[in-house]
């Protein structure tokens, strides 16, 4: 089969099963400094960890950017732990409130290229944010990865490499489902130890084909 075909598959069982949770993800109002600092305190630490410590700052505290520039990095570094890393990305945080307030007069920045200036902010982390924020990009976490391979939509380890692969079979109108839907059906199923029993694409997998017992 090819892989458009499994492309669009795979598009209609995801938009099918999670369209509520996508859609009420992405209709909630965006704060996009909040989700710069969630993203970059999500960076090697686990995703509960992550939305605890989001919760803690932005709604329970209220912090802005510039209530972060008034702090020290010992008063953030405090604030954030015991996220991994959290000295590191307090002086990180610091460094991008600065930058922010600087040189984007305050307003976070909104494309790809801007977003990889910042200190801490890798590709990834700049496609998360900008997905996030409703921009049709696919960001490449673990789950896009591994399953994308798994069905054979791409052979790439390269990150950009995949991602151009995945921006030419995916829609962009589609892209929000896919990289959202991915990261659910890969914390359901397609795990690192996939419940290949159950899942819909046995079919069209080319994981399953090589692995399934005779």
């Amino acid at each position: 089969m090819k892989k458009e075909e499994k492309a669009k598959i795979l598009f209609q069982y995801i938009k099918k099963k999670y369209k509520a949770v996508i859609e009420k993800h992405y209709s909630h109002s965006k704060d996009p400094f909040r989700i710069l600092i969630t993203v970059l305190l999500s960076q090697r630490t686990r995703e509960e960890l992550t939305i605890e410590k989001s919760k803690f700052l932005f709604e329970k505290l209220r912090l802005g950017l510039d209530d972060f520039l008034k702090m020290d990095e010992d008063e953030i570094a405090e604030l954030i732990k015991p996220v991994g890393f959290y000295r590191e990305k307090a002086k990180r945080i610091k460094e991008i409130c600065k930058m922010i307030k600087e040189k984007y007069k305050g307003k976070v920045p909104e494309t790809r290229e801007q977003l990889l200036l910042l200190p801490g902010i890798g590709k990834k982390s700049a496609d998360v944010v900008l997905n996030a924020l409703g921009k049709e990009t696919i960001a490449i976490d673990v789950h896009v990865k591994t399953i994308t391979k798994r069905l054979g939509l791409t052979k790439a380890n390269d990150y950009d490499e995949i991602q151009e692969e995945l921006h030419r079979l995916f829609k962009p109108k589609e892209r929000k489902y896919i990289n959202l839907g991915l990261v659910l059906f890969g914390k359901e199923i397609c795990k690192a130890k996939p419940k290949c029993y159950v899942c819909p694409f046995n079919s069209i997998c080319d994981y399953y084909k090589a692995h399934r017992k005779p």
